[in-house]
């Protein structure tokens, strides 16, 4: 790292307590895609935020579980690249939230900002996974894929010819929640 005093090397991880506009964050934590538990961040003072840092490649897609909130109010949620840019933002209410991120703009350190806005203060368990991917076949046996991580995505590639008539069943009955449903062209735009 580099300041107006000198320069300074760290093997490892270190914590800078603001970030260049100045915010704070009560809490930092390291998580990877492959913790068993998710990691508890907490904002104890107003004014302030709490960040996960994780390693990413680039084209990557993060999904973020959150659970166990005890916000009071709307909590921004953000994803910052390594060079510090905002890659993607939401909000989340209540004591859980599932949101992801995909096609990450390059490798590197990412942070995952929870910024509780004002005077608001309390802590979140997060979770960070990779879709699980797998193929199905219109005329082959059923797949069953699970997700076992909280805010985890399945992704299922199937072959179809342009204009064939397609129906897709899901059965979630062991979801807990709601489940979303798309189905992608190969161009990657969202089909009807």
């Amino acid at each position: 790292m580099d300041t107006p005093s000198g320069s300074a090397a760290a093997p490892g991880d270190f914590t800078v307590t603001a970030d260049g506009e100045g915010a704070l964050y009560d809490t930092t934590m390291r998580a990877s895609f492959t913790d068993v538990d998710p990691s508890q961040v907490a904002v104890v003072t107003a004014e302030h935020k709490a960040r996960v840092l994780f390693d990413a490649e680039r084209g990557d897609a993060v999904g973020f579980g959150l659970q166990g909130g005890s916000f009071t109010s709307q909590t921004s949620i953000s994803l910052v690249s390594p060079q510090g840019a905002t890659v993607a933002s939401n909000s989340f209410g209540g004591t859980a939230a599932d949101w992801g991120v995909t096609g990450l703009p390059e490798s590197g350190t990412y942070q995952f900002v929870i910024d509780p806005r004002s005077s608001d203060t309390g802590s979140v368990a997060v979770m960070l996974s990779k879709p699980v991917h797998a193929a199905v076949s219109f005329d082959g046996p059923t797949v069953s894929t699970a997700l076992s991580r909280i805010g985890q995505d399945g992704n299922w590639t199937f072959t179809a010819a342009k204009g064939e008539s397609l129906s897709i069943g899901v059965d979630a009955k062991a979801m807990g929640g709601y489940l979303r449903c798309y189905v992608y062209r190969p161009d990657g735009t969202q089909g009807e």
